[in-house]
């Protein structure tokens, strides 16, 4: 009498005219927008999350592998300086190492300030001004001895074209003077 039961109930085709037709269309439609449909969706929906949360992982592994979390140097602008000790791996692990400069900072929260050092003093004066000014940024010490400085990407590629240009220039004199070597020998051998 209205129930969900009743609907449920088996239809004999015998008994009902026409509702066994109704019932079996209701039924493959419900199977199909239910079962295939819906379920379809969600799995594609479930796919799709998946598929992006690995894309955003490997991105963070990325960034994590290829990029100094201290100073913001990439390794493809660390390599391009021509820095050869060093390597970009042992930049990143040991000269700018995250722990590091965890461990001083507590280190320097633990510490009484009347004790501090003068490095130490500057620090915790820019730490309370909140300027980060004396952590390195797009340089290293390894880069300081070489005499390079790195604004930005485009200073690394005028850094190499000035190392070409210069590197051109002196293989052009060398030239020049191989070449006045050997009309000197030839003007010897004629004579």
């Amino acid at each position: 009498a209205g129930e969900l039961g009743d609907v449920m109930d088996g239809v004999d085709r015998k008994e009902a005219d026409g509702q066994f037709l109704w019932r079996l269309l209701f039924d493959l439609c419900f199977f199909i927008w239910v079962g295939v449909l819906l379920f379809n969706i969600i799995t594609g929906l479930m796919l799709d999350t998946f598929a992006e949360l690995r894309e955003e992982a490997g991105t963070r592994d990325d960034i994590l592998t290829n990029q100094c979390f201290v100073c913001g140097l990439t390794r493809a602008s660390y390599d391009d300086v021509g820095i050869l000790s060093p390597s970009f791996d042992q930049h990143k692990e040991e000269d700018h190492d995250l722990w590091n400069y965890v461990y001083f900072l507590s280190y320097l929260r633990s510490k009484d300030s009347t004790e501090y050092s003068g490095v130490e003093s500057y620090v915790d004066d820019m730490l309370n001004k909140q300027d980060l000014g004396w952590v390195p940024s797009r340089t290293s010490f390894a880069i300081q001895n070489s005499k390079v400085s790195i604004l930005d990407e485009d200073d690394i590629e005028g850094h190499i074209g000035e190392m070409i240009d210069e590197a051109v220039g002196s293989l052009t004199k060398s030239i020049g003077a191989i070449a006045s070597r050997l009309e000197n020998l030839e003007s010897k051998m004629d004579a």
